[in-house]
């Protein structure tokens, strides 16, 4: 017995290797992520509409002792604004539940559609009441859209992404029939 005898490598084939990598995972997590930043900016949308109804029915005393009044009419200047707002997170909110449903579906243009959701979220400079959260989430988005392993996943047919059928076993009844 020399000194190099090495005891045999161990066998490690039980191991089977995905062939798109965590593709798919992180898809699925990009695509729930997606959909509760959608949530909270629909959530933000009417809560700013009620914001400016209020404003906008609600009337303001502008005279009286002690009072000055400001130097411009806020209650025809702030319900738009508000309501603007609004329009423009239920847009966005709108965008990221296609590109959600999309994403976690692995479907046709999810990549397209995930990316402009992503962008979306990091450029909210009107930004809903948790700021950071679409932000994390549309960076999350970008870079799982950006791992080659994901392109790769999202490029191939939606039939080859599935797991193959299982064969039947021998003498078994065709599948759909009854026995």
């Amino acid at each position: 017995m020399s000194n190099f005898d090495l005891p045999p490598p161990m066998q490690m084939s039980y191991e089977s290797v995905r062939p798109h990598g965590n593709a798919r995972v992180l898809l699925l997590l990009a695509g729930i992520f997606t959909l509760v930043t959608a949530g909270l900016d629909y959530l933000y949308a009417i809560v700013i509409t009620g914001y400016g109804i209020f404003f906008a029915t609600v009337t303001i005393p502008t005279t009286g002792p002690g009072v000055t009044p400001p130097p411009f009419d806020f209650q025809k200047v702030l319900p738009p604004i508000l309501l603007g707002l609004a329009l423009l997170s239920a847009s966005v909110a709108t965008l990221k539940l296609i590109a959600g449903i999309k994403l976690l579906r692995g479907s046709s243009r999810a990549w397209g559609w995930g990316l402009a959701a992503g962008i979306a979220g990091c450029t909210q400079i009107w930004c809903s009441y948790f700021c950071l959260i679409p932000l994390a989430v549309g960076i999350f988005t970008i870079v799982v859209l950006c791992l080659n392993d994901t392109r790769v996943y999202l490029s191939t047919p939606r039939s080859t992404n599935v797991n193959p059928p299982v064969p039947a076993a021998p003498g078994s009844p065709p599948p759909g029939s009854y026995p």
